[in-house]
Order: C-alpha cells, then sequence, then structure tokens
C-alpha cells in the first residue's frame, strides 16, 4: 500500500508538476494514482511538448536567415504574434546591453 505522498511523488516525477498540482490531481481522482495519471496525459495531448516547439523555432529561424535580409522581429506562438519589434531597434539594445553589462568570462562565479 503506497502512502499519500509516495502517490504524489509518482505523479510528479512522470508530469514535472509541484506537489500542490500533483496532491490536487489526486485529490479529483480519490487517491487513484493511475486515475490522476490518465487524467493528466489527457490534459497534456492537447499541448506540444518542448522539443516539438523547439523544433518549430528551430524551422522558422532558418525561413528567416534564408529569406534575406532582416526588417522586423516577430516572436509568434501557434499562429498570434506575441511581440514585434524592428531589428534595428532589437540590435540597439543588444548593442547597449553588451556595453553596459560587465563580461566576468566564462569560469566567473
Amino acid at each position: 500500500m503506497e502512502s499519500e505522498l509516495e502517490k504524489i511523488d509518482i505523479l510528479r516525477s512522470r508530469f514535472r508538476m509541484g506537489y500542490e498540482d500533483a496532491r490536487k490531481a489526486l485529490a479529483e481522482s480519490s487517491g487513484d494514482v493511475v486515475t490522476a495519471l490518465a487524467t493528466l496525459e489527457k490534459g497534456r495531448a492537447g499541448r506540444k511538448d518542448l522539443l516539438a516547439l523547439g523544433a518549430e523555432i528551430a524551422d522558422e529561424v532558418r525561413k528567416i536567415v534564408s529569406g534575406g535580409p532582416i526588417q522586423r522581429l516577430r516572436v509568434k506562438y501557434g499562429g498570434k504574434v506575441l511581440h514585434e519589434s524592428p531589428v534595428a531597434l532589437t540590435a540597439a539594445a543588444a548593442a547597449e546591453d553588451a556595453a553596459t553589462t560587465e563580461w566576468e568570462g566564462p569560469l566567473a562565479s
């Protein structure tokens, strides 16, 4: 017989979630770990995993680089534009940040 803490640890390790979220999922399934796992899996099915999202970003970067000069920088998720700014402004901000940040070297602690 597993204790509630052991059940919560099972959910946490499988879904990389916090104790509170795992505890809620377990409570909603009346303490049944298998039911909680199935419910969490169904909820996760609609979301992209991090690897798929990274591949999508890499594809977009390849399209941008092969498309010629870049005019604007757009951050998109799905079909929605989250942020957009001119590249000149983005480059100027990066240069300013680099000029004002003290570099301590790769082995600084």
